[in-house]
């Protein structure tokens, strides 16, 4: 799994214009308060998954983290 918080999307995002090998993030999620809309929209159209988190009582980081979990619970549950 490739994922970004938030902002980081953006940092990525300049970095990979300098080093192609540096592959798309699956996942960005967070409050979306310090990326570029544009950049949100530049990885949602080449197949990223999207993930806005507004709660304000956890970073970016614990919201990525919580994401995965939740998620990785719910295939282990339904036997993928």
């Amino acid at each position: 799994l490739r994922a970004a918080a938030d902002g980081a999307a953006d940092r990525l995002r300049d970095a990979q214009r300098h080093m192609t090998e540096l592959h798309d993030p699956h996942l960005i999620v967070g409050d979306f308060d310090s990326v570029q809309p544009d950049t949100l929209r530049h990885y949602e159209q080449k197949g990223t998954v999207v993930a806005a988190r507004r709660a304000q009582d956890r970073t970016d980081l614990q919201k990525l983290l919580g994401h995965t979990l939740v998620d990785d619970a719910r295939r282990f549950r339904s036997g993928a």
